[in-house]
């Protein structure tokens, strides 16, 4: 069961994996990322500047007398035209460059779940793993164990044939010593 676990695990972060390499999160990205946060805040350096501009135009555009005014709304009107355009062109931009990161982190899926996952899945093998050692630490110990058991096995009949032997022994030597008393003995009622 724990092996099918493992194995959904690492489907898991293999998907995720893949989907996280198209994000493209490479030095090369960064700096893409970089120079368009740095573009950003000098679009809105520039659109600030370009607002600044535009109240000094009207400022001025105020205090021309209102009989001269008619002649001077072209530069007011190109001076917001020309702001509007700028305003627009920062605004593509942005659009873009969020458009462009959004489009790489659609379909990414929040890594930190299967991360959280894969730790607990590698937590558990790493115990299983030592188990598996010591496990195999005490079967060698059994084995050391059951051949010293084998050995003494052994000893145990060749010393219970010694005695089997020792005893034939004696007792042919007391048949032979019997049976020579007697023969003496014989020996000494014949004389």
């Amino acid at each position: 069961l724990s092996q099918i676990r493992m194995q959904a695990v690492l489907d898991e972060l293999s998907r995720q994996i893949t989907l996280w390499e198209r994000v493209d999160l490479s030095a090369e990205r960064h700096a893409a990322l970089d120079a368009q946060g740095l573009a950003i805040a000098d679009n809105q350096e520039t659109s600030s500047q370009g607002r600044e501009a535009l109240k000094e135009v009207i400022r001025d555009f105020k205090k021309v007398p209102h009989e001269q005014r008619p002649g001077q709304i072209g530069g007011v009107i190109k001076a917001f035209q020309a702001e509007v355009d700028g305003l627009t062109r920062r605004q593509v931009f942005a659009e873009d460059a969020f458009l462009a990161l959004y489009r790489s982190l659609d379909d990414a899926p929040e890594p930190t779940e299967a991360m959280r996952e894969a730790k607990r899945e590698l937590g558990k093998s790493s115990a299983l793993a030592n188990e598996n050692d010591k496990l195999k630490a005490q079967i060698s110990e059994y084995e050391r164990e059951f051949t010293s058991l084998k050995n003494q096995e052994h000893t145990i009949r060749r010393l219970q044939q010694q005695v089997r032997d020792a005893e034939g022994d004696a007792e042919a030597r007391e048949v032979k010593a019997s049976t020579e008393a007697l023969r003496e003995l014989r020996e000494v009622h014949l004389s």
